[in-house]
């Protein structure tokens, strides 16, 4: 009976050993096969995420709301937005490309949002939709030249983006609304610019991976182009997210007015509603 076992046991062994050696290679060769590495460095493919850049925590804020930020002179036109799914997610941006966010309220990590292939002018804005994105959109140039405004989206709370996307054209003040609502436009992203005669609306139904232009005004020639979402109420209606409202800024900066319009179909088209003077 020893002799039999003595016999098996080696030969166990060896069958053990000699499968292991043949799964390895096969294992790591599936591995390679994997379209997140398999790119020229310093690529990044399209869809995937870039990296996230954690990096230390900046700003500790203590249970009797003071913090160590400092706030010095360096930090101009910000803006903070606030995750529905959860009160403890902030994302802030400010000029040109700097942010901080937090994902529990109280401590803050510095950021540098990825536009690998823009250069970048500033005046950041962001928005969460119903689903907890975040959408990050600024200001890019070529040739010294400001174009339009660029947008990156972030399904972590600006831990890591998606690639950006040209979102909107224009030549300064770029603006951007989402719709949080459970309504039938529903996780939609607006934004909007001042052109050089004139404003251009563009909207994404798909979470920020493509934007059309559907909307052009001449009655936008300053800076200052706004976009936000309201409910649909009038005439009997109670539809969330019914309504998309653009303000544009026309005139003179001693005599401006503002003209309102309203989209009860998602930004498809838009209706003027009312232009009012202020001194």
């Amino acid at each position: 009976m020893k002799d039999i076992a003595a016999t098996i046991w080696p030969r166990w062994i060896f069958a053990l050993l000699l499968g292991i050696g043949l799964i390895v290679p096969l294992t790591a060769q599936q591995v390679q096969d994997d379209p997140r590495f398999d790119h020229q460095q310093g690529l990044v493919p399209e869809g995937i995420h870039i990296p996230p850049s954690m990096g230390p925590i900046e700003v500790i804020t203590s249970d009797d709301g003071f913090d160590n930020f400092n706030m010095g002179i360096d930090f101009s036109e910000p803006h903070i937005a606030a995750n529905p799914l959860n009160p403890q997610e902030y994302f802030n941006a400010w000029n040109t490309n700097a942010a901080h966010f937090t994902h529990n309220g109280f401590d803050w990590r510095n950021s540098t949002p990825p536009f690998p292939g823009f250069s970048l002018s500033g005046d950041p804005v962001t928005a969460y939709d119903s689903l907890g994105n975040l959408y990050y959109i600024n200001m890019y140039s070529v040739g010294g030249s400001i174009q339009g405004a660029v947008s990156i989206r972030s399904t972590d709370n600006g831990l890591s983006w998606f690639s950006p996307v040209v979102a909107v054209s224009g030549f300064d003040k770029c603006w951007l609304a989402a719709d949080q609502t459970m309504g039938p436009y529903a996780n939609y992203v607006y934004a909007v610019m001042t052109g050089g005669i004139g404003g251009n609306f563009a909207r994404s139904t798909d979470q920020g991976a493509t934007w059309q232009t559907t909307f052009a005004t001449t009655a936008q020639n300053l800076p200052g182009m706004m976009v936000a979402v309201g409910p649909d109420v009038l005439d009997g209606n109670n539809i969330s997210g019914g309504c998309v409202y653009v303000v544009t800024n026309g005139g003179s900066s001693t005599s401006p007015f503002y003209t309102f319009f309203r989209s009860k179909n998602g930004g498809a088209t838009f209706d003027q509603m009312s232009s009012q003077a202020f001194a």
